[in-house]
């Protein structure tokens, strides 16, 4: 019987939270105070029956401004007061309060039944207050009056706020919501979102200012001196920005935070996390997840048995070589020492002559080797009245005779 309840509770949750309206989420940090003076009076007249008290209003609206308090904090505290459970109303009396005060409107008649007979089945109150709390009514309804409706949604706005500076847009928030409280996303997951959206990248953020960003996101305070200082080193020192948003992702701060949102930090899939900190986890291609040095683009050592950019290639070292040339009065020539046998070659040359007829000569080319199959651009200069020779190949050097 339990096991029905709880999908019956599932399946509302589920139908409220996909009901999603798009349109803008203002930031509780630009709410009117005056809004959310109307938000807690409901709670007080539609809850407790009563205007609100001077010290109870003021110390809620300040909560919910200051972003301490979500709308869901606000229900709890009504609904579970001493105040609200001394009154020992009905299941039925129960149900119109959440529906009044959470969606503003009466309840409609299956809806009510629905949760009636989920509570006859062993649903308890708590059971039923979140169903409202985390529906799409109450979010709207949160929004109407610029307050964060539940933890959840508060902990995704900070991201909206602090990575991009902005309020959140609806369909955003609503998508990130829904995907954490699902447990389909994690924190980090929403780090990673944030972080690397082309909206935040287009800020073409300094090293301070990314670090900066990164302190008051993940581990809400600012930076500590000594820790500040080793961040900003690794990056100025060439660490890529992935590897040390990582360190801040799998750190015991970021975690805290999280579970104060009621929010998974990280998978608990071995392979999802980054272990060697270098900004890529086993499942994103890092094909050794213990070397710092290994990861997808990193630069690659030819030769030394070691795939340091995972593209399951440890390219072999070209031979050493060096360009080489000889002249003469009868003729001139170049090879390289690393290459014998025959080749192919495609090249232009022009010719420049002195008043007498003797002529220089610049020949432009390709050759390729047969037996390595190595190809080699070249420039060869030719000065047949001194007969002298200069040769420069691309990537090798050059030689004069």
């Amino acid at each position: 019987m339990k096991r029905g309840i709880s999908n019956w509770i599932v399946l509302a949750l589920v139908f409220f939270c996909t009901c999603a309206i798009l349109g803008f989420v203002p930031n509780t940090s630009e709410a009117d105070s005056s809004d959310v003076e109307d938000f807690v009076t409901r709670f007080y007249e539609l809850c407790l029956g009563r205007p609100p008290d001077s010290a109870g209003l003021d110390g809620w609206v300040s909560a919910l401004l200051n972003g301490t308090q979500t709308g869901s904090d606000v229900a709890y505290g009504f609904v579970f007061s001493e105040e609200f459970l001394s009154k020992n109303i009905t299941d039925e009396e129960y149900l119109q309060v959440l529906y009044e005060a959470f969606f503003d409107r009466p309840p409609g008649s299956a809806g009510k039944q629905g949760w009636l007979d989920a509570m006859k089945n062993g649903a308890s109150r708590k059971d039923l207050l979140n169903g409202f709390i985390y529906a799409q009514e109450f979010n709207n309804l949160c929004w109407e009056y610029g307050i964060s409706p539940n933890p959840i949604a508060a902990f995704v706005t900070r991201f909206y706020t602090l990575c991009l500076n902005r309020s959140p847009d609806r369909a955003g928030l609503d998508g990130w919501t829904n995907e954490l409280l699902s447990r389909t996303r994690t924190g980090a997951d929403v780090a990673y979102g944030f972080v690397f959206s082309q909206e935040f990248l287009r800020k073409y953020t300094s090293n301070e200012d990314y670090l900066n960003t990164l302190y008051d996101a993940f581990f809400d305070r600012q930076p500590d001196q000594a820790g500040w200082n080793t961040w900003l080193a690794e990056l100025d020192g060439g660490r890529n920005r992935r590897a040390v948003l990582n360190g801040f992702i799998y750190s015991a701060e970021f975690a805290a935070l999280c579970q104060k949102y009621g929010i998974t930090p990280f998978s608990s899939d071995p392979a999802e996390v980054d272990n060697d900190y270098d900004g890529f986890s086993e499942n994103q291609g890092d094909c050794a997840d213990a070397d710092p040095d290994v990861y997808p683009g990193a630069d690659e050592i030819c030769g030394d048995g070691i795939d340091q950019n995972c593209d399951g290639v440890d390219p072999e070292c070209p031979p050493s070589c060096e360009v080489v040339c000889s002249s003469g009065c009868n003729s001139m020539s170049w090879g390289l020492t690393c290459e014998s046998g025959g080749y192919n070659i495609n090249e232009t040359c022009t010719r420049k002559y002195d008043p007498i007829g003797r002529y220089s000569e610049t020949c432009v080319g390709v050759r390729t080797f047969l037996a390595s199959g190595r190809t080699y651009h070249y420039t060869v200069d030719l000065n047949w009245p001194t007969c002298s020779i200069f040769v420069s190949v691309d990537e090798v050097g050059t030689c004069r005779d």
